[in-house]
């Protein structure tokens, strides 16, 4: 039996292509390093070849419904429609919740999107959305993107208007978004925020006096990578995420902390819409 402090789940990653079509070995890994469940969030392979869509995310979350819980990828610019039907079939298909990355055009608080957020409550999926800057597509890398689209504060609107929603923050809303990070997670009780690198560790990394400041409860951990396989290197990045949080917890104050950021935040959060 694992102790309180030892496990773990992994709340923001993906169902990495072409070497892991099923997560198969996600979860070998998933053994190795202690991690119970994964939180695989669909992608756009049109941006990003590299990453399942949503189909192929939710043929991994069937094959192994005890060890994923999946999100189906939204494009907001679709139109309110298309979203809609697309929810439908992703409830249909047993995905919990939405990942919206809206650096590739779209402001998630405009009005017209309302219409999404009232499917999603419906359905009582949670809508995380990437904030902060994004990585390039490595199908066209002219494609544009703007971190001008993905600030934490524009969920405080959504927040209120959609009491039933939880929303999270990915990435902690990266290094320019790490502190409205910390003002909504404090401030509303339905927003949330992932750890995940891709700047959520780098935002910790300089945060000094500002983890006073920090909602312990509504911050949850992630690798958002396939581990040693992510470059090719032979290097455990699973293993250093996870030595950088004792790390910076020990010279920052808050080892007391990090069974929750480990595991419990998000053990709470997933039984409210998995069930388990």
């Amino acid at each position: 039996m694992k102790s309180a402090a030892s496990k773990k789940i992994d709340f923001h990653n993906h169902i990495w292509l072409p070497r892991d079509p099923d997560g198969g070995h996600l979860i070998e890994r998933m053994d190795r390093m202690g991690i119970e469940r994964m939180v695989v969030h669909a992608c756009d392979t049109s941006i990003w070849s590299y990453c399942a869509g949503n189909k192929g995310t939710a043929k991994a979350v069937q094959k192994h419904p005890e060890r994923f819980v999946g999100t189906v990828c939204l494009d907001f610019r679709a139109g309110a429609a298309k979203c809609r039907d697309l929810i439908r079939w992703a409830y249909g298909e047993g995905l919990k919740g939405a990942k919206m990355f809206p650096n590739i055009g779209f402001y998630p608080d405009d009005p017209s999107y309302y219409r999404i957020y009232e499917e999603l409550a419906r359905r009582g999926m949670f809508a995380a959305f990437h904030m902060g800057a994004l990585a390039l597509s490595d199908v066209d890398n002219r494609i544009p993107m703007s971190t001008k689209y993905s600030k934490p504060f524009f969920l405080e609107e959504a927040a209120v208007r959609f009491p039933d929603i939880d929303f999270v923050i990915c990435h902690m809303g990266g290094v320019p978004g790490m502190e409205e990070t910390l003002a909504v997670t404090k401030i509303y009780r339905n927003i949330y925020a992932d750890l995940a690198p891709g700047y959520g560790i780098e935002a910790f990394r300089h945060m000094g006096s500002r983890v006073s400041l920090v909602s312990w409860k509504k911050i949850m951990w992630g690798t958002d990578s396939p581990d040693e396989d992510v470059k090719g290197d032979g290097k455990e990045y699973w293993k250093e995420n996870i030595d950088f949080w004792h790390r910076n917890a020990r010279q920052l104050g808050y080892e007391d902390k990090l069974p929750m950021l480990f595991y419990k935040n998000a053990a709470d959060f997933l039984k409210r819409h998995s069930g388990h």
